[in-house]
């Protein structure tokens, strides 16, 4: 990773940065009736609300302890307890995870003597447990805070065991941000066919799929992985861990606990994904079945279909550093040689990737970087349509935000239905534009309606005219 590009100047250019705060809601979000708590001002949290509400199309629980300027410079504390004790109180979830914000931080705030305190100034709210999350803007970003959330679940929510035992069909999954929705209904599907039982954390597939729910409005995550069966994480027989940024917490979980720890980069492309299902088949002792077997025949007769487009065209891609190390596994098998890869941070994701590619920094490098090596398409979130469009290239939303696009949850990229899926839609939109950029052939003898006469006309006159 010694050859990442930073951005050398005192102004960032079309960040595409998104705060860790961000990223740790999302996670929480992915935990059965648990409530996520900003602890900052109201804009803190309302910058993180706009974009969920603009990126999934719904309604989100996200609370704040909304510190005033009072608060700020004389000391926040009875911000946090009176919210920590209305949500308990109102809504009885099961858990209220704190997340720090750049304003307290920097105010020196301690998350952990604050829940032992609200814990002991409130025994009768005892059966909420509250999760204290350290998330500032200033550092790291999305996917930072995301990791940074799930490792905080797993510490303080599993249980340690009071003897060694193991269940022999119960398996972990932590999953990285990169995954969709759908992915995760995708990896969960995967799990069931051979007869696992798999807890997942985050489980987003249920909370933010995008389904019609039958209240107006519910203040707590509805579905996702409980908090009871993270307290049981510690029995699993093993821990599969997908996504570099997730490393640390996997390796927590094996020294802790005295379980096998399986890593995997991503679940892009086939060779990443037969190793997960080759995984699951050891694990379960179960054959593959017919149905993913099926599924793994169309992946590659996606990728005997798509090379004829995708083959030898350089493509850019800017998001996280675990959505870019999936998405290049699925083109990479394509043939698709990569122009340059940009993250807001330098992700150990990034490692993975080729050598010259490399960018950690802001859009207006990777801009200045396609003037002088252009590419033939551009995968990125919906802050990547403005360089895009002074580019001429062709964008494929992916990664999040997308406020301008519908139906981001269904967007797949892992697993063979999603490297299809992938496939399919570079494929597309790279034919589509190429298509656009040639003009259409109009022959000097065709008769142009705008300079038709009038229908009373002699027919010879109309011929003449036109010519």
């Amino acid at each position: 990773m010694n050859d990442i590009r930073k951005r050398t100047t005192p102004l960032s250019v079309d960040p595409l940065k998104t705060s860790a705060a961000t990223g740790a809601t999302l996670a929480v979000m992915g935990v059965d009736s648990a409530i996520p708590l900003l602890h900052g001002s109201q804009g803190c949290a309302a910058f993180a609300k706009v974009f969920f509400v603009q990126h999934f199309r719904e309604p989100l629980p996200i609370q704040t302890t909304a510190i005033d300027a009072i608060a700020a410079v004389m000391g926040s504390d009875d911000n946090a307890d009176g919210a920590l004790k209305l949500l308990a109180e109102r809504n009885r979830p099961e858990v209220i995870a704190l997340i720090s914000s750049g304003l307290t931080e920097m105010q020196g705030c301690d998350l952990g003597r604050l829940k032992r305190e609200f814990s002991a100034r409130h025994p009768e709210l005892a059966a909420t447990a509250v999760v204290t999350i350290s998330a500032p803007d200033f550092c790291g970003s999305f996917e930072t805070g995301y990791a940074a959330a799930v490792d905080a679940l797993l510490r303080q929510l599993v249980r340690p065991l009071p003897r060694p035992q193991r269940r022999a069909n119960q398996i972990n999954l932590l999953l990285t941000s990169a995954l969709t929705a759908s992915d995760v209904e995708r990896i969960k599907g995967y799990v069931s066919a051979f007869g696992l039982n798999a807890i997942i954390l985050p489980d987003i597939s249920l909370t933010l799929d995008g389904h019609l729910d039958d209240a107006h409005f519910n203040p707590t995550a509805t579905g996702g992985c409980h908090r009871l069966e993270i307290a049981e994480m510690g029995a699993s027989c093993a821990t599969i861990v997908i996504g570099q940024s997730l490393a640390a917490s996997g390796e927590w979980l094996g020294e802790h606990y005295a379980m096998p720890v399986h890593q995997f980069d991503h679940l892009g492309g086939l060779t990443a994904t037969d190793r997960f299902i080759q995984l699951l088949a050891t694990l379960s002792g179960r054959p593959v079945p017919a149905s993913i077997d099926r599924a793994r025949r169309r992946y590659q007769d996606a990728l005997l279909d798509a090379h004829f487009l995708l083959s030898q065209r350089p493509v850019a891609l800017a998001g996280e550093g675990d959505e870019l190390a999936l998405w290049y596994g699925v083109l990479a098998e394509v043939g698709c040689p990569l122009n340059a890869a940009l993250a807001p941070t330098a992700s150990p994701a990034l490692a993975a990737l080729p050598a010259g590619t490399r960018i950690a920094a802001d859009l207006g490098l990777l801009e200045a970087h396609l003037e002088q090596h252009p590419a033939a398409l551009l995968v990125g979130n919906s802050h990547c349509r403005t360089p895009a469009a002074r580019l001429g290239l062709p964008l494929l939303r992916r990664g999040f935000p997308l406020y301008d696009w519908l139906g981001a949850s269904d967007l797949a990229s892992a697993g063979y239905e999603g490297g299809r899926a992938l496939l399919f839609a570079c494929a597309n939109l790279l034919n589509q534009h190429e298509d656009a950029a040639v003009a259409p052939y109009r022959s000097p003898y065709a008769v142009c309606a705008d300079k038709l006469p009038t229908a009373s006309a002699h027919p010879a006159a109309c011929i003449k005219e036109a010519s």
